[in-house]
């Protein structure tokens, strides 16, 4: 019990205010890089995934032809444990779904801004077309106009894509009903997902899948692919 005070107090006494994604995104963070004098506390950071982390649930739908889902649960879960819990409040469930429409679409969130889909893609292909400026294939370990290996895919659906579908769900101004004004649209849901992929990527993270961490470390020898 006192363990459990102890860590509800630090977090409030360090609870702090930081804009990953532009000055309309106020999120509290939580033993996040943001905050490292929470992360020394090792069980600060189990209890938030524990009590404060919501619930979120998963489905999976068998992909049709050769295509095939590029990420799992456990990547999505690895992910939101990094995150801070006011960046994942909204979030209630993950699908993996076939509805890429011929590749063209990588992910998108439903109606109600709760749900997020991911979509399954073909086995081989080239993700760079869906690139923002500013961003690079070899910022996710691939090479311009050929095929991207299976590990720059992947890190490209978890700390693009997802992030970004996950940014939909943030509300910006709550005061309103226009979901075009409530919630996070395009440029604000980039920037969003490019400021928590620098910050998350900023520091070695130990995990034995390399597609948590940046193409960089993996150079520099820090991590071993898996098979």
């Amino acid at each position: 019990m006192k363990r459990w005070a102890c860590a509800r107090q630090i977090c409030v006494a360090d609870r702090r205010f930081a804009a990953p994604g532009g000055d309309r995104f106020w999120l509290i963070v939580f033993g996040s890089p943001f905050s490292p004098a929470v992360d020394e506390l090792g069980f600060v950071r189990r209890f938030r995934t524990l009590l404060i982390m919501p619930r979120v649930s998963f489905s999976s739908s068998t992909p049709g032809c050769d295509r095939r889902h590029w990420l799992r649960e456990d990547d999505i879960r690895v992910v939101l444990s990094r995150l801070p819990p006011d960046a994942c409040a909204r979030l209630r469930a993950v699908h993996f779904n076939d509805q890429s429409r011929g590749a063209r679409t990588l992910g998108y969130v439903n109606m109600g801004h709760r749900e997020i889909a991911i979509c399954a893609l073909p086995p081989r292909i080239s993700l760079s077309r869906f690139l923002v400026r500013g961003q690079s294939p070899a910022a996710f370990g691939a090479q311009r106009g050929a095929q991207w290996p299976a590990l720059a895919v992947r890190r490209f659906m978890l700390y693009d894509v997802f992030l970004h579908e996950l940014s939909h769900l943030q509300l910006v101004n709550p005061r309103t009903n226009d979901p075009r004004r409530r919630f996070a649209m395009e440029r604000l849901a980039q920037e969003f997902a490019d400021s928590w992929r620098r910050a998350l990527w900023a520091e070695h993270f130990q995990h034995p899948d390399p597609v948590h961490n940046s193409p960089s470390d993996e150079c520099a020898g820090k991590i071993q692919p898996i098979a």
